[in-house]
């Protein structure tokens, strides 16, 4: 998995028990234990092994820590060279021309990968970190609405565990979106489809069942298993790379692909204006400042 580089321990930990590793070396040891004190070995695992060198620091990361690092400059130039290399650069057109579509991924700890395929396409991408917010709900309403105007399909694509809460997540929110007395859409007008895990991405991508993960005291769990019986598989058990395909297939199933091309034609012709008029920028700035700068 070097190349989705830096990964979580829950990635490692779900990939673990997926591909059914042998765990413990010892002639009586057993598969990979999707437990919390499973979690607790993997981690402890993963610590010694990077202070050992055993394992690259640069593999694994934690995405629960948020940081600020201010912005600081030695001198006018090094500014001057900063913003000269942004300058102009961020210019994207938008390629989808038919649907307004969103990503709503349960797990924040996956958000990057929906990003890397969903970025190309101008495609937002939403880490709900379960139960969607109705400050959001009402916010993609809003979105929805708009879209719509311009003659575009609203478009929902959910990825999310399957197990009575991730089913519920999703279902809770097109009731609060969708219901006359709350946000109040029309149902018929938008496309929520659930994107996975699904009970035939379970069994396309033999991806492995933990029937104990299921809690007998949730509230959810008897409607659960009547739909989908004693079957629970969670999102990070996809292989990242299986991952990326499935999400790239999911939004090309709402492309024109033709008008998309079409439209990425014309982005680079005009990046290319944005180019010139770029260098531009820089030679005022040279002649001004008597620098040589450049882009």
């Amino acid at each position: 998995m070097r190349a989705y580089w830096p990964l979580t321990i829950r990635q490692i930990h779900y990939q673990l028990f997926a591909n059914q590793v042998e765990w413990g070396g010892r002639r009586d040891s057993s598969t990979y234990p999707n437990t919390k004190a499973g979690q607790q070995d993997l981690i402890a695992i993963a610590k010694y092994g990077r202070y050992e060198g055993f394992i690259s620091w640069d593999a694994i990361e934690d995405r629960t820590r948020t940081a600020y690092h201010p912005y600081k400059f030695e001198d006018i130039q090094e500014y001057l060279k900063n913003e000269l290399h942004y300058l102009l650069r961020d210019y994207t057109r938008c390629r989808v021309q038919d649907h307004y579509i969103e990503i709503w991924v349960e797990k924040d700890a996956l958000f990057k990968i929906f990003k890397k395929v969903a970025q190309p396409y101008c495609i937002p991408v939403i880490a709900c970190r379960g139960y969607d917010s109705v400050t959001y709900l009402n916010s993609f309403a809003n979105n929805a609405r708009d879209a719509l105007e311009r003659g575009q399909t609203p478009v929902v694509l959910y990825f999310g565990d399957l197990d009575p809460s991730g089913v519920n997540m999703f279902e809770a929110s097109i009731e609060t979106l969708c219901s006359p007395d709350e946000l109040g859409l029309d149902r018929d007008e938008v496309i929520f489809q659930r994107a996975a895990i699904t009970p035939e991405i379970v069994k396309a991508y033999n991806l492995p069942n933990d029937p104990d993960a299921g809690k007998f005291e949730d509230t959810r769990y008897k409607k659960y298993v009547q739909a989908y019986g004693k079957v629970f598989v969670e999102l990070d058990a996809l292989e990242p790379g299986k991952l990326e395909n499935l999400i790239e297939w999911r939004i090309r199933q709402y492309l024109d692909l033709d008008a998309f091309q079409e439209q990425v034609e014309i982005e680079v012709k005009e990046k290319e204006r944005l180019s010139r008029i770029r260098q531009r920028v820089v030679d005022v700035f040279n002649d001004e400042l008597g620098t040589q700068l450049s882009i």
